[in-house]
């Protein structure tokens, strides 16, 4: 799991090289338990590394995908969030999400 969330924040790091000043990096995700600790020990790992500050934002399971669809259509959202994908295909369609051209 610490490998998955380590890709994840290496992905993030791809998407802000040219950053020089210290940012804070938004998270949305509905983790819990083991797999919330593994996500904070990567991001803290991450933002050490890179001189950045993760915040992680722990949203209900059951709410995550309604607060996707009304905060971020409002300038509202994360910069980046880890979900299923079982719903990219509606926020695609809703254009919340985008491809990044990084495959």
């Amino acid at each position: 799991m610490k490998r998955l969330f380590s890709i994840l924040f290496t992905l993030l790091w791809m998407m802000y090289p040219s950053v020089a000043a210290a940012v804070e990096v938004k998270v949305w995700h509905a983790y819990r338990g083991a797999e919330e600790q593994a996500l904070v020990e990567a991001a803290d790992i991450w933002g050490a590394a890179n001189g950045h500050e993760v915040v992680l934002i722990a949203l209900p399971f059951g709410a995550f995908d309604s607060k996707v669809e009304t905060a971020i259509p409002r300038g509202n959202g994360p910069d980046l969030l880890i979900a299923s994908h079982s719903s990219l295909g509606k926020w695609a369609g809703l254009g919340i999400v985008e491809e990044t051209g990084a495959h």
